[in-house]
């Protein structure tokens, strides 16, 4: 839950006291056990970055989404470089040229890549939507769970919360379909 809301560990406390719907998940009850304090939870963090839990965590959860065909296992990474051209894609008879595309990136127009055949194209175009489902898992990462910096000091804790996150963001990008299994 720290992760999935990119809460610190006072803020985490705190969401703890204050939302039932959070004591709920974590198994919690208020008026019977004490809601963990920020140092527990710190030391709880340090447990798993110590036994390596969050590694295993991804892993059993890749396991039980393969299980289910919802994963992606593997994939071909293509470099979408762009290269600099006018801002017109127009030729030298005014017209605009059919084969010719151009994007603006920043406040530069680029064209992706050289002129190519059509079933290059076609080719490029599949393979660009195979690197869209192979990014969107980072972009789960750094928007949904506020991603954007390392958050700690140490390797050990920063690889131990990417992970963590990771493990989050295949959950998130297949939550529809397990809730209709669930359902």
């Amino acid at each position: 839950m720290q992760q999935w809301f990119a809460y610190f560990d006072p803020a985490m406390e705190e969401a703890l006291h204050d939302i039932p719907l959070l004591r709920s998940f974590a198994g919690l009850d208020a008026t019977v056990e004490a809601v963990p304090d920020e140092t527990t939870i710190l030391k709880f963090r340090h447990l798993l970055e110590r036994h390596g839990l969050a590694t295993a965590m991804l892993e059993e959860i890749n396991a039980l989404l393969g299980e289910r065909g919802l994963i992606l296992r593997q994939g071909t990474m293509v470099d979408a470089t762009l290269v600099a051209a006018p801002t017109s894609t127009k030729n030298r008879d005014g017209k605009r040229d059919p084969e010719m595309s151009s994007t603006k990136k920043g406040n530069q127009w680029r064209r992706p890549g050289e002129e190519l055949p059509v079933w290059k194209r076609e080719i490029n175009q599949r393979l660009s939507q195979l690197r869209t489902r192979v990014e969107h898992p980072f972009r789960v990462v750094k928007r949904q769970f506020g991603f954007t910096k390392m958050r700690y000091r140490g390797l050990a804790k920063n690889t131990a919360q990417l992970t963590t996150l990771v493990a989050l963001s295949n959950l998130y990008l297949v939550r529809r379909q397990l809730l209709e299994v669930a359902g």
